[in-house]
């Protein structure tokens, strides 16, 4: 794309920026920034036409109703703005329907019209299938397949197009991240069925940081941009940190804007939700505006130390790759366009229970 092209597309999403829809809200989202920078992938301006071609691909194995699969769909801005960066369309594509993926899993092992909702048994089922999807991707044709969900199947060729295209190295942190995923969201289900009592932010974080899926997404920088980490360089205590902080932050943004959709999914029974916001609420005795305030505050002492930990790791006397400065740069963008698209996603401002 030319460079002219581009800076059309970018005028176009800022004019676009000005006509944010506005959604009453309970409890009003106090005023909050990000110091990471926020851009949007000119894709999804330039191949607008394909979207719907894209996402409606895994609709026939989706196991949704049509209405249902159409709030699944409007979520590809968020792979414009996680994946802002020039990148091929083909891969745009592929990371589009991982996406989708991601949200059809969400809506059928967590919503009550789900497949599963919140039952156990069946959510241990699901998961379990899903990981064994994984390992197929290490020893291909040694996982029957037969018992699968639909939507597993439908999503398979996704998740193992992806895998085909790394090393081994890379393939290794790829199932690992996402088997990290899937256990995390049965450990999820367990508690919430257990009413698990949390007596700290830090113990409800152990599952959410999971369950939040944000370092799978981070690993596939590496599809996206076709840049490989060495494993020392992956393994570093400061790219993990790194990791660590940014999953943090997708987790605090998100509870922010969620807080909303999800009190209404409970009938504003904070013990019942599995939310930071509802948590620091009932720990700290406040208010639901005065525990947002919190978490605010703590948004901003983690996104201080990204930037620590970002200088130290691109300014190391003993040099930073190509490949571990182009990491850090995604992360940049990734927590940038998180705060972005989380303030704008249809699914946490429309407000019924449908």
């Amino acid at each position: 794309m030319s460079l002219s092209k581009e800076k059309s597309c970018q005028g176009y999403f800022n004019y676009c920026e000005k006509k944010l829809r506005q959604y009453p809200h309970r409890y009003p989202v106090p005023k909050l920034h990000t110091r990471y920078p926020i851009k949007r992938n000119a894709i999804d301006i330039t191949h607008e036409h394909r979207l719907n071609e894209w996402v409606y691909s895994l609709y026939p194995s989706s196991q949704l109703s049509a209405d249902r699969f159409l709030k699944v769909a409007k979520v590809t801005a968020i792979v414009a703005f996680f994946y802002p960066l020039p990148t091929r369309v083909d891969r745009y594509a592929e990371l589009i329907k991982l996406m989708v993926s991601y949200f059809i899993l969400d809506d059928h092992t967590e919503c009550g019209y789900g497949d599963v909702g919140r039952d156990v048994d069946q959510c241990r089922l699901v998961w379990t299938q899903f990981m064994t999807m994984l390992d197929d991707f290490k020893t291909p044709g040694s996982v029957p397949m037969s018992e699968w969900k639909p939507y597993l199947l439908g999503m398979y060729p996704v998740f193992k197009g992806i895998s085909d295209t790394y090393t081994e190295q890379q393939r290794e942190r790829y199932v690992r991240e996402f088997k990290n995923y899937a256990e995390g969201n049965i450990e999820e289900t367990v508690a919430l069925r257990d009413g698990v009592v949390f007596t700290s932010i830090e113990q409800q974080l152990k599952i959410r940081l999971k369950t939040v899926g944000a370092r799978p997404i981070l690993q596939t920088m590496e599809y996206a941009y076709e840049f490989c980490l060495t494993d020392s360089e992956w393994a570093d205590p400061r790219l993990q940190e790194l990791l660590d902080l940014c999953t943090e932050l997708t987790v605090l943004v998100n509870d922010i804007f969620s807080f909303e959709k999800e009190a209404l999914n409970e009938s504003h029974d904070l013990r019942r939700m599995f939310n930071t916001v509802a948590l620091t609420a009932i720990l700290d005795g406040c208010s639901v505006m005065e525990a947002m305030d919190a978490i605010i505050g703590r948004i901003a002492t983690k996104e201080e130390r990204i930037y620590c930990v970002s200088r130290d790791i691109l300014t190391d006397g003993q040099g930073c790759s190509p490949a571990m400065e182009m990491m850090v740069r995604c992360i940049f963008y990734y927590t940038g366009g998180n705060f972005k698209y989380t303030t704008t996603l249809d699914r946490y401002h429309m407000f019924n229970k449908a």
